[in-house]
């Protein structure tokens, strides 16, 4: 008797779908730089608690979106022959992309509204500053005086089409359509010097969770070894979580490290207080 054609192509071999990574700068992974929830007020400073890094926003910050969006950017960076990271051609070129491209990626209508959207993100990642404090000791013989050095950087210079001002794109093929990022030098040198860890573009689109996205990132480089630790306060204030009550801001990672766990990125996680009666919370990763 003949096989039906449905089991025959059961037992065919399927191709492997192509995984996508995108190599994510270690030092920006863990700023907050986006605003998680729209009833939360937008920050125009943060500092971290060492008072050592600041960051600036001018416009406010972006939505959760604008990390997805840095971790498709980051998927399309240019590779030489042998995969190495093409720092040259990023360093000049930058990134090229349309508006109507971040919405399918995003999985939504590639509409007016939709693409102002993603525009102003971009142009609040744009005016993002970055700014690094620190203070040393200057000794001359047996005298010595305290200095302070800031140094203030825009990690992500962009240059949009303005759909305000431009009607429906008919073909976002032309060069005229397209829109580009360019990285900060200090973004470029972590890359040329393999300061990154690859992330799986399409698994940080999948989480539907605001928090997941951000712990997922902030997990993603610490995942090398089995067990990673962290206080319950600081991943708050990595994430950020902006609520008072501690109570909320670990129900909010619990329900986040949840779908974590159902997507497979943490194995399995648990919640405890070390003896200086400060609230860890331990992830096990998947080995």
């Amino acid at each position: 008797m003949s096989k039906k054609i449905g089991e025959i192509l059961d037992k065919q071999k399927k191709p492997k779908l192509k995984i996508k990574q995108s190599p994510t700068d270690i030092n920006i992974t863990s700023l907050p730089f986006y605003k998680l929830a729209t009833r939360n007020n937008d920050l125009f400073r943060w500092e971290n608690t060492e008072k050592t890094i600041g960051i600036g926003f001018f416009k406010g910050q972006p939505s959760i979106n604008a990390q997805r969006i840095l971790t498709y950017f980051f998927s399309k960076i240019p590779r030489k022959k042998g995969g190495a990271i093409d720092t040259d051609d990023l360093k000049n070129n930058g990134i090229s992309f349309t508006l109507a491209e971040i919405c399918r990626f995003l999985g939504i209508r590639n509409e007016t509204r939709n693409r102002r959207t993603v525009q102003e993100d971009l142009e609040k990642l744009g005016n993002i500053t970055l700014h690094f404090h620190k203070e040393y000791l200057v000794k001359d013989n047996k005298k010595g005086v305290y200095r302070k050095a800031i140094n203030s950087i825009g990690l992500f210079k962009v240059d949009l089409l303005d759909t305000a001002k431009n009607g429906r794109v008919s073909d976002e093929q032309l060069p005229i359509y397209k829109s580009y990022i360019k990285f900060d030098d200090l973004i470029i040198d972590n890359l040329a010097s393999e300061n990154y860890r690859l992330i799986e573009t399409d698994m940080v689109n999948r989480l539907k969770s605001s928090v997941a996205v951000r712990i997922h990132g902030i997990l993603s480089m610490h995942n090398q070894s089995k067990i990673w630790k962290i206080g319950i306060g600081k991943l708050a204030e990595q994430i950020p979580i902006t609520a008072n009550l501690p109570k909320h801001r670990r129900e909010s990672i619990k329900k986040a490290t949840e779908e974590l766990i159902n997507e497979g990125v943490v194995k399995s996680y648990r919640i405890y207080k070390n003896t200086q009666d400060e609230e860890i919370i331990e992830f096990t990763f998947q080995q």
